[in-house]
This record gives structure tokens, C-alpha cells and sequence, in this order.
């Protein structure tokens, strides 16, 4: 039986140990590791009325294409930029880019009681990025669906909460925003992006049971107290392992 987090104060108290620890390695080592760079740059946001009640928050600035830019390949992009610097134009007026502002905060499910990834994104202007450009910009999912391979149908569903198995990014969900305080527009203080943190259970849980074994025999005795902390701090680490091969979270 994989870990989960018992209550709200031992997720807080995971989530302060693993942001100290990250901390400290990128200070000592650097950030050039992937799955470091993923890690590192979380803050802990106190819920401002309810004691640990609080999430991990950090925002992100990201270089997208836009969802109804036209494909070019590599041979017609080198192309298009030689005749930018031939006309001694902007480079940015051939390149079909956004600039796009992600928040992440990671919540505690009381349903699963294990952390869950939700994100809000939007341009510059503050506009809320439509779930076309979420899903097609090359910055925000690990793996980026093409706009012409998303289904009206699936846009309507996944934006009520209702995407089905069959969609595109099935684990990609709306819902209510857990802290409905905080964010850039007005838009984004109702709803926000989730990801189901049913399906990432699954797999953190089988990953920690195959090293459970190895864990155990090389760990040197420890009290109860620390030894929860240990356990619950390396789910966290597992837990963003796995996110991060769903949504890119390297900065």
C-alpha cells in the first residue's frame, strides 16, 4: 500500500521539508539537472484565513506558439527568418510565438490525500488562454497536441469537468479553483486546470512499492516521527517525477 498524506498539517510539513531540501540543493549543485529544475522554484502560500490550509505555488514565464499559427518546418522556418534579417525586420513579426504566464499551485486532494497539479495560464494582457492553446502551445504539456487533432466536442467537455478517456488529454480537467483568492484576472479566480490525481496515484503507488524493498534495507533506523516525513517528502518527489511526464514543469 503506497503512502498517502494522513491530513492536511502532514502534507504542509512534507511540502516545507521538500522545498527546503530543493532549495538547498540547487544552492550546492545547480538547477542543470531536468527533474531539479522541475523541482526547485515552489514556494509555500499560507491559506490567509484558515491555519495549514495553505499550497505550493510558483509562476512560470513561458515562450508558446500560438494555436492558430500555421506548421512550418524547419527548412521554411530558416528560410522565413533570412528574409527577416534581409528586410532588417523584427524577427518576432515571422515567428508565430506567445509569451504566456503559468501559475501552478499544488493543492492537497482531501478526496485522494495526495498533492494535485492545478495551473491557471494567460497572456501578457492577463486574457485567459483557451483550452485550444493550452493543449497546442509547445511550453505548457509535456507533450503537445496539434490543434487540428482536438475535437470541438472534447473543448466543450473538458471545460465543464467532462472529459472522457477517449479525448486527447483525458487527465486535463476544469473545476472550481481551491483558492479562488489568488490569480491574475477575474476569469481565472473562478476555475482552473487540473490534473485528475486519480491516474497519478496509480502509478506513484506501483513506483514506490518496486523500491519499497531497497528503501527499507539501505535506510538506517529512524523514529516515527522522522521516518513519516522521509517517506511522505519522497512520494512528493516521486509524485513530481510523474506529473512532470504529463505537464512540462521546468522553467
Amino acid at each position: 500500500m503506497a503512502l498517502i498524506f494522513a491530513n492536511h498539517q502532514h502534507f504542509e510539513l512534507a511540502c516545507r521539508h521538500f522545498i527546503a531540501t530543493q532549495r538547498q540543493c540547487s544552492e550546492q549543485k545547480g538547477d542543470q539537472d531536468p527533474l531539479r529544475r522541475v523541482q526547485s522554484g515552489w514556494t509555500w502560500r499560507d491559506h490567509p484565513t484558515y491555519p495549514h490550509q495553505g499550497y505550493m505555488y510558483r509562476r512560470d514565464i513561458k515562450r508558446s506558439r500560438r494555436a492558430n499559427a500555421p506548421s512550418f518546418s524547419a527548412a521554411e522556418l530558416e528560410e522565413e527568418e533570412q528574409d527577416a534579417a534581409a528586410a532588417q525586420q523584427p524577427l518576432d513579426n515571422y515567428q508565430p510565438c506567445l509569451t504566456i504566464i503559468v501559475e501552478w499551485i499544488v493543492v492537497f486532494s482531501k478526496t485522494y490525500r495526495i498533492p494535485q497539479l492545478c495551473f491557471n495560464a494567460y497572456d501578457t494582457d492577463g486574457n485567459a488562454l483557451s483550452l485550444r492553446e493550452i493543449l497546442s502551445a509547445g511550453s505548457i504539456l509535456a507533450c503537445p497536441t496539434h490543434p487540428e487533432q482536438v475535437h470541438d466536442d472534447y473543448l466543450d467537455l473538458a471545460s465543464t469537468g467532462n472529459s472522457e478517456a477517449a479525448a486527447p488529454f483525458p487527465l486535463l480537467q476544469r473545476i472550481s479553483h481551491p483558492y479562488p483568492h489568488i490569480g491574475n484576472s477575474s476569469a481565472f479566480e473562478q476555475t482552473v486546470w487540473s490534473i485528475h490525481p486519480c491516474h497519478v496515484q496509480e502509478t506513484v503507488a506501483e513506483i514506490l512499492e518496486q523500491s519499497r524493498g531497497e528503501v527499507v534495507a539501505a535506510s538506517p533506523q529512524r523514529d516515527e516521527e522522522t521516518s513519516n516525513v522521509s517517506d511522505e517528502v519522497r512520494w512528493l518527489e516521486c509524485w513530481f517525477m510523474v506529473t512532470s511526464t504529463l505537464m512540462n514543469l521546468r522553467p
